[in-house]
């Protein structure tokens, strides 16, 4: 945790005086000169705000469904392509990473599955809040051709970029 120095914490009782008077300044004046740092905090967001189901339309997409980190399956093009992959959560985003296709209809079968990297993310999802995300989309990186490839096909993907995702209930 970082701690604030003291011009910073002057700062800080400058505008609890400005912002709430003089009582409260007092007392933050008071913390600060019996020799208390205050601490930022940051509370980490747990892992579990993203499980569940989350797509565009919730009636017609299946999107995303999330069980774990290491457990998320994608139904990338309805009948065609759904696969297997995992996540890296940092705070708000989670960085998803492909696994290996889960099922595959005719179109599905004829994309070069043994070249995609599973080191490169193929999307990225950003909490807004507790029933809405927005999903980043990047597609399949070829470590052939070092592109990224089904960049726009996913079902799941409007006119807007971000795609807004609800969370499905």
């Amino acid at each position: 945790m970082k701690e604030y120095n003291t011009k910073t914490l002057t700062a800080h009782v400058l505008l609890a005086l400005v912002t709430y008077g003089f009582v409260n300044a007092a007392m933050a004046s008071e913390t600060i000169s019996s020799g208390a740092m205050a601490k930022k905090t940051t509370k980490p967001l747990l892992f579990s705000v993203f499980t569940g189901r989350w797509s565009p339309d919730c009636e017609k997409v299946g999107g995303i469904h999330i069980h774990h980190k290491n457990n998320i399956l994608i139904e990338v093009n309805s009948n065609q392509i759904y696969i297997r992959s995992h996540g890296k959560q940092n705070q708000k985003v989670l960085s998803i990473f492909l696994d290996e296709p889960d099922d595959l209809g005719r179109g599905g079968m004829m994309l070069p599955w043994g070249e995609f990297s599973n080191k490169k993310p193929i999307a990225k999802m950003a909490i807004s809040s507790e029933n809405y995300s927005q999903v980043y989309w990047y597609g399949f990186y070829n470590k052939k051709t070092n592109a990224y490839e089904w960049t726009k096909e996913p079902d799941f993907l409007g006119n807007t970029l971000p795609a807004i995702f609800n969370k499905c209930k």
